[in-house]
Formats: structure tokens, sequence, C-alpha cells
């Protein structure tokens, strides 16, 4: 009993999906071309939509890609600053710290400068400008304005 179900199950299944089964096509029972009511119905519109489904979705792709494009010219752009950014700092870094060691050395050697002023005889600079005083006889004093 149980073989005589098959093939009914098999014919079922081969009206419903539209396909025809292996024993269908062995045996010879295809369906004429003439018999419309076997022919699968809508099989066209289905693979039409799908057609119509793929494109849409071919077209949603390459707007995505379009899109993915600009942002990534843009963070090129952006890392373009950055980097450029960072070069001008590190640059202006390494200004500052030459700028504050030559300080230094310039405060050094204003530090001597005005030490050899206040050391120096005044005996021996007999064209003195007029503004300079001379030292006082006790050594320097500072002045209180």
């Amino acid at each position: 009993m149980g073989h005589t179900l098959a093939p009914k199950l098999d014919k079922l299944r081969s009206e419903h999906t539209g396909y025809y089964t292996w024993d269908e096509f062995r045996i010879g029972e295809l369906p004429s071309e003439s018999d419309e009511s076997v022919q699968p119905s809508g099989v066209n519109e289905d693979i039409e939509a799908n057609i119509q489904k793929t494109v849409s979705i071919e077209s949603e792709i390459v707007r995505c890609c379009e899109v993915e494009k600009t942002y990534l010219m843009k963070e090129s752009e952006l890392m373009k600053m950055v980097f450029a950014g960072e070069f001008e700092l590190n640059g202006l870094t390494e200004v500052g710290a030459i700028m504050k060691t030559s300080l230094g050395q310039m405060e050094k050697e204003l530090t001597l400068v005005r030490l050899d002023r206040e050391n120096t005889p005044w005996i021996l600079m007999p064209n003195k400008a007029p503004y300079l005083d001379p030292p006082p006889a006790n050594g320097p004093k500072s002045r209180k304005g």
C-alpha cells in the first residue's frame, strides 16, 4: 500500500509546483504543450520580478560604491590635513626648542658682558660716552629710583 501512495504524492507535487517527476518523464505521462492547465503559471512573471530585483540590488550596490568612494576621498583629504598639521606642529616645536636654547645662551652671554662692564677699569676708557657714570669708588651699588 505504501508503494501506491508515493506516485500519487509525486503527481500532486508536480501539479502544485509546475515541475514533472522523474516517473512522469520516464513513463511518458507528460502533458502536451497545448494543455495550459498544467503549464506552470506565473513563471515568466516570477523571472521578470527576480530580474527587476537583481537590477535594483545592483544599482543600489553601485550607488553604495560611489558613496564609499566619496567618503574615502574625504578621509584621504582629512588624513592629508592631519599629517600636514602634525608636520607643522613638529617643526614649530623644534623651532621653539632651538629658540629656548638660543635664549639661554644669549642670557649667559649678556650676563658675562654685564660682569665684564662692571669689572672694567674706567681709567682704560678715556673716550667713554658722557652718559656712562664711572663706577663708585667703593664698588657698584644698586640704584633705587
